[in-house]
């Protein structure tokens, strides 16, 4: 499995209406095990979830992995600021 970062809106009553995203490639997150031993991982906590890309020495990612991965999260954020929306990765 994935870890797929899209970007939506919500409507008036509520419901979540997803964007187009660009090509797949460019809305990965990561491999599921990403979210506990990258995305989720103790060094992520203890840095506060602000330095990202210093992770890769503490995951065990490599610094690409990381910084391409980080750069889809960061593309879909400003895409949905865009619009008013948010940011979903699953």
């Amino acid at each position: 499995m994935t870890l797929l970062v899209h970007t939506y809106v919500r409507g008036r009553s509520g419901e979540d209406h997803f964007l187009e995203d660009p090509e797949h490639g460019l809305t990965l997150a990561g491999f599921e095990s990403s979210r506990t031993k990258l995305w989720g991982a103790p060094p992520v906590r203890e840095l506060g979830a602000r330095l990202f890309p210093e992770l890769a020495a503490h995951s065990g990612y490599a610094d690409d992995y990381v910084a391409a991965r980080l750069a889809n999260i960061t593309a879909a954020a400003e895409r949905a600021q865009d619009v008013d929306g948010g940011v979903i990765v699953w």
